[in-house]
């Protein structure tokens, strides 16, 4: 007769047995679609900024999370852009169906279809144009608590729509903050500077030109490289997780000296069995 605990010694060794076989083979999790979708719609966007923009890399500021006037919430800024005309705010939308204003909301009509059955989805969302502004003034705020002194002029907040199948209703490529998917390329396009202005704005002093100075741009730089963004960890599986683990203490450190942070271990099969069998679990 077995007595009880052997019965738990049982189970305990085969609990570690099971967490051996999940480290040496870790599970794989099919990328969602859509947010496939979504990152690559980001990536050729960034890739065209290079390309037809001009832009060098130390320009662009990717998923800035900026807080909100309160210090108490974070919202983030798809990308920003730093450029001597200003500093562009852009929020990326990669939508995709018809897209129409309803008073302070505006309407996403998706079509979802199956083999038997088809569908229309209607899905109500807040303001893009007036969150990309509230956002873009918090940036604002914030660079000024740092010691960045500049006019709010020269901010300029824009929702860019990616997708070229998503169809915009008529009033909605009239505001003057967003741009649709025909113009998205001569937005990008409007970036780059030719030789004559790029020797004009180096003559002409920045109180002239209306342009943002050397000093200006250097201490911006600075500045928004020093905005947090998110916390990415991508897993073995292939899922990535995207958070604030600023509070977890098993990674506390210095964000200011580390931007990557790697966890590892052996993945031997055969050695994680003898290990079970003498009593240890896998450990990072």
């Amino acid at each position: 007769m077995v007595s009880l605990g052997s019965h738990v010694k049982m189970l305990k060794f085969e609990s570690r047995l099971f967490q051996v076989q999940q480290a040496c083979g870790p599970t794989e999790f099919p990328e969602n679609e859509e947010k496939l979708f979504e990152l690559q719609a980001f990536q050729k966007f960034i890739l065209k900024l290079r390309l037809l923009g001009g832009l060098a890399k130390e320009a662009i500021f990717c998923n800035l999370r900026v807080p909100d006037e309160f210090q108490k919430s974070k919202e983030e800024i798809s990308v920003v852009v730093l450029t001597g005309k200003g500093i562009f705010c852009l929020d990326l939308r990669n939508w995709k169906g018809k897209i129409s204003l309803q008073d302070s909301y505006w309407l996403l009509q998706m079509p979802e279809s199956t083999e038997l059955i088809k569908n229309t989805s209607i899905k109500q969302v807040a303001d893009p144009v007036q969150k990309i502004k509230t956002k873009t003034l918090n940036l604002w705020n914030h660079l000024m608590k740092n010691g960045v002194c500049l006019r709010q002029s020269a901010f300029f907040p824009r929702v860019v729509f990616v997708n070229p199948i998503c169809e915009l209703d008529p009033e909605v490529p009239q505001i003057n903050e967003v741009i649709a998917p025909c113009n998205v390329e001569s937005f990008i396009c409007s970036f780059k500077e030719g030789y004559t202005s790029w020797i004009t704005n180096i003559l002409t002093p920045h109180w002239l030109s209306g342009h943002l100075s050397f000093r200006h741009i250097t201490d911006l730089t600075r500045a928004l490289g020093k905005v947090g963004t998110w916390d990415i960890l991508d897993l073995h599986g292939g899922q990535r997780l995207i958070g604030d683990y600023h509070g977890c203490l098993h990674i506390a450190l210095n964000r200011e000296e580390a931007d990557e942070l790697e966890f590892s271990h052996r993945r031997n099969l055969t050695v994680g069995y003898l290990w079970a069998l003498v009593g240890y679990s896998p450990q990072l």
